[in-house]
């Protein structure tokens, strides 16, 4: 019910659940220090390593999901 009513009347969110937002949004911003870093399609946001990098960590960070 939730996702329907989003996906149907939302242009904006702000929202932390990634899950969540990847199955619902057609185009994702990715903010940074309060500016517009990357802007794409789920796809292209997921893949992208610069937002990996910022949101995830590098290197040692990433022990964890592992």
């Amino acid at each position: 019910m939730l996702r329907h009513r989003i996906k149907k009347n939302c242009r904006k969110a702000a929202y932390l659940n990634m899950h969540f937002i990847m199955s619902l949004a057609q185009r994702i911003i990715v903010l940074n220090a309060g500016t517009q870093f990357r802007e794409g399609t789920p796809a292209e946001i997921q893949e992208d390593a610069e937002v990996q990098k910022i949101y995830l960590g590098e290197g040692d960070d990433l022990a964890c999901l592992k």
